[in-house]
């Protein structure tokens, strides 16, 4: 173990230097309670890193690390052993790459990315100016929209923003063909995202309410074909699903799903599928995802072929299978913890 002491001056105050295997540590001699520096080097004697850190050895200050060049590579700023407040990444040239605000709790509030001629290429906002000032205009702090061009490396546009008192109004997004990818705005209350086939037709469509956790969404969805045919959509309310609706590439209704409010029991999910030629494929209902009632398959023809009755707690309990020509009961069979059971056939389904 390679051990030297070294004394330096800080102001006032002394410090006790001590090397260990190319990390320093040091410990200004003062009534003061002040910060220890500890410091890396490469094997040329050139400082990678330095950090301050409090008396229990956390990290409390400020932490650089260094290019081989003696410039910042990184900066960050801690707090008995936290992360929080600005970080800062750097070029070999010193320009400013990345910039960000860290809370208490670790999360990012804000953060921008630069090119080296100082154009941005990302930004996030936060509901206030947290990066050093620079945010103030970016954001829209300043009482006026701001309209902001994000670059990638090359130099091409590949976003346009529009932010006011640090809220996101308006995002383009574009292809490296200059087309419209994307679009993000705030209408009212809600925030519309839209996204684009190269062609320009609309691919899917989502509009719920800001704010809103996922168990509480309130909106719609909606998705397209590069024809131009309407595959799905979807409606939510308090994070339920009101309806959801696909449909063919030919136009047809291939799947349908309508909540259903019940006067003396829980909402009812009905189900219809239907065959590519439109006629009814299934039918059945649901509660909180669960089956219940009577599920009912029909053949290409819309005959009925099956049926599955299902108790309240989702099990089933009873299987018929039907004529298709006569549209009779072929067979019937109890389904128990023991397997099937056969039942005498009786033509009328209300006996089962």
């Amino acid at each position: 173990m390679n051990k030297r002491p070294h004394w330096l001056r800080f102001g006032a105050s002394l410090a006790l230097l001590v090397i260990l295997d190319g990390f320093l540590a040091a410990r200004a001699l003062t009534a003061e309670p002040v910060a220890s520096v500890q410091r890396q080097f490469d094997a040329a004697g050139r400082v990678l890193r330095d950090q301050q850190v409090d008396a229990q050895g956390r990290p409390h200050g400020l932490l650089r690390e260094f290019y081989a060049n003696g410039v910042v590579r990184y900066q960050a700023q801690f707090v008995e052993g936290r992360r929080e407040g600005l970080e800062k990444y750097f070029r070999e040239d010193a320009s400013l790459s990345r910039l960000a605000y860290v809370d208490g709790q670790g999360r990012e509030l804000a953060s921008v990315a630069l090119l080296a001629d100082g154009r941005l290429s990302s930004l996030r906002c936060a509901d206030r100016p947290l990066l050093e000032g620079r945010d103030r205009a970016w954001c829209g702090f300043s009482g006026e929209p701001s309209e902001l061009p994000l670059h990638d490396e090359s130099g091409r546009v590949t976003a346009r923003e529009i932010w006011l008192h640090g809220e996101l109004l308006r995002r383009e997004e574009y292809d490296r063909n200059g087309r419209l990818a994307s679009l993000q705005r705030r209408n009212g209350d809600h925030d519309v995202r839209v996204r684009y086939f190269s062609n320009g037709q609309a691919r899917s469509e989502s509009s719920f309410r800001v704010g809103q956790p996922e168990d509480r969404r309130e909106g719609f969805e909606r998705e397209w074909a590069q024809t131009g045919q309407l595959l799905r959509e979807s409606y939510w309310q308090d994070g339920q699903l009101l309806s959801d609706s696909q449909w063919y590439l030919n136009g047809r209704l291939k799947e349908r799903r309508i909540l259903q409010e019940e006067e003396n029991g829980p909402a009812l999910m009905r189900i219809e599928q239907y065959w590519n030629s439109g006629r009814l494929r299934y039918r059945g209902s649901q509660v909180g995802g669960i089956s219940v009632g009577s599920h009912e398959r029909f053949d290409e023809e819309g005959r009925l072929l099956q049926e599955v009755r299902v108790d309240g707690n989702g099990m089933p309990v009873l299987r018929l299978e039907y004529d298709p020509q006569t549209g009779e009961v072929r067979k019937a069979e109890r389904i128990g913890p023991n397997g099937l059971t056969p039942l005498p056939l009786r033509q009328e389904r209300e006996v089962f």
